[in-house]
């Protein structure tokens, strides 16, 4: 059976460890990323994997009060290519 890989997979494959959005981080270990600015803030890609999901992520960020319009653009950039929205 060929080795078959989802459309998140290759997305991801395409990023290292540590590659950043802005202020985003990506942990490739944890599939998750971070705000380096709130080193405790972290988003599990299952958690941003639909346009939906992103759409709540991204109300619910923009109530933070450390949060800026160009982290917002670079959490959907960052969703965008680690798990293939929109493309």
């Amino acid at each position: 059976m060929p080795n078959t890989m989802t459309t998140e997979e290759i997305a991801r494959s395409q990023f290292i460890h540590g590659h950043t959005w802005g202020r985003w981080e990506y942990d490739a270990d944890a599939k998750s990323i971070g705000h380096t600015a709130m080193r405790d803030y972290w988003i599990a890609l299952d958690r941003i994997d639909t346009t939906e999901k992103l759409g709540h992520w991204c109300l619910h960020m923009a109530a933070k009060n450390w949060i800026t319009t160009a982290d917002l653009g670079n959490l959907v950039r960052a969703a965008h290519d680690l798990n293939g929205l929109g493309g």
